[in-house]
């Protein structure tokens, strides 16, 4: 754990080895196409 990294919201506060502890302060992952496909050019 560092103190620099923390200062720059790129460090953890607590060590963990255990995925969901770690990823738990982040939105669930979504698997969609986002809104402006149609828009884009291989569409």
């Amino acid at each position: 754990m560092s103190d620099l990294a923390l200062r720059h919201r790129a460090g953890v506060e607590v060590a963990t080895d255990a995925p969901p502890d770690a990823y738990s302060g982040y939105p669930e992952e979504r698997i969609e196409r986002p809104p402006f496909w149609d828009s884009l050019p291989w569409a």
